[in-house]
């Protein structure tokens, strides 16, 4: 199987420098990353635990003009690369047994939706995959969903506040750490870290859409599994152990009083929503997009954090 995969990344957030040095970093490592086997198991096991995956490599393609990327849209209209200057090139061996264009592709879908948020935890960057298209040899089979994530407003709150500051990361520490807190994609989470882990994948799923609520409550529900205990003074324990970890950027106590007042009225029905299939982005209020950014920039942040110290808790008193 071979995915072309249009990559969205720092376009949308150009005025912030860091963005672009971790997107540049992003194609200048993806390439050197092959066969590893904690990442080919975290793709593609199942709750059976087996996958069919034997090998998995990477390449970059840069420019809008590329021969064989345009010749593949030209060929196959919904295969759409207009403004995408950067295609990830994914080529994956897996045993014999897969057949049919449907079964590919749902494969595609959820090697594209883990390898996502893999990745969108290892560089401090969005890094989205619009509809890529899958190939089997030189069979054309069709076409898979986006595979965003919703992290734009998250790298612009960081930027605006200068907080909170993230580690640098690999994807091997990524990698190592789920392992160890024997974290699965397809299954239940079972501690506070891999609650926060399974919160933090609702980001960047295709089905929900930029403007979805629900974004707010995953980014409310990881933050609280890693920070509170019981269902008291929640918002003073997220304050206090959220300071203990990251330090006090001024005016934070009130948005982060504020984002929970948020969280409180939606969950309790206190604030218009879009409709389910909604795609109207430019409806969803600015204050909205200004806590779904200071929320899912700390639920990275703190991931990234336990990650960086290889620890599955925060010890705080």
């Amino acid at each position: 199987m071979k995915i072309y995969v249009p990559v969205r990344g720092f376009e949308y957030v150009q005025d912030i420098p860091a963005c672009d040095a971790e997107f540049d970093r992003f194609v200048k490592e993806i390439s050197g990353i092959k066969n590893d086997p904690l990442l080919i198991r975290m793709l593609d096991e199942d709750h059976h635990n087996l996958w069919d995956m034997k090998k998995i490599t990477f390449s970059v393609v840069e420019g809008d003009q590329h021969p064989e990327i345009t010749a593949i849209s030209q060929k196959h209209p919904e295969f759409d690369i207009m403004y995408v200057y950067t295609f990830l090139v994914i080529d994956i061996m897996a045993l014999p047994g897969r057949k049919g264009s449907l079964t590919h592709i749902l494969a595609a879908e959820k090697y594209l939706r883990r390898l996502s948020g893999l990745l969108n935890l290892t560089y401090a960057t969005p890094i989205s995959f619009l509809p890529s298209a899958v190939f089997d040899g030189s069979k054309y089979l069709g076409i898979t969903g986006d595979c965003g994530g919703s992290f734009d407003q998250a790298y612009m709150s960081m930027a605006s506040l200068g907080w909170p500051k993230i580690p640098k990361l690999q994807l091997k520490q990524i990698l190592n750490w789920i392992d160890s807190c024997n974290i699965r994609f397809f299954g239940t989470s079972s501690t506070p870290a891999a609650r926060a882990f399974n919160a933090y994948t609702y980001l960047f799923s295709y089905q929900l859409p930029e403007n979805d609520p629900l974004l707010i409550f995953w980014c409310m529900h990881g933050l609280q599994a890693l920070y509170t205990k019981g269902n008291r003074n929640i918002p003073e324990q997220l304050h206090h152990k959220l300071v203990l970890v990251f330090g006090e950027p001024p005016e934070f106590g009130d948005k982060l009083a504020k984002l929970y007042e948020y969280h409180t009225r939606l969950v309790h029905g206190g604030i218009d929503i879009p409709a389910k299939y909604s795609r109207d982005i430019q409806k969803s209020s600015a204050e909205y997009r200004s806590y779904l950014g200071f929320g899912s920039s700390m639920l990275i942040a703190c991931l990234r954090i336990l990650i960086s110290r290889n620890i599955f808790q925060f010890d705080l008193k």
